[in-house]
């Protein structure tokens, strides 16, 4: 390797590890939602799934969408 090279490597090596550990800060941010149930066939609604043409009253809900 050259001398030139070697300095580019160094420099994309020294500005890879510079902006690693932003990407894992903002990674963090984002709360991740831990789902007490999957609804697939319903919609989901408190701690349960409820048909898909039904309203929900609950305001939080820790069910999740199912794909």
């Amino acid at each position: 390797m050259t001398r030139l090279a070697s300095s580019i490597a160094l420099v994309f090596a020294l500005l890879l590890l510079a902006w690693a550990p932003l990407a894992v800060v903002a990674e963090s941010k984002t709360p991740k939602k831990k789902c007490c149930r999957v609804c697939k066939k319903g919609k989901p609604c408190g701690k349960s799934c409820i048909a898909k043409d039904r309203k929900c009253k609950k305001k939080e809900t820790c069910a999740c969408k199912g794909s």
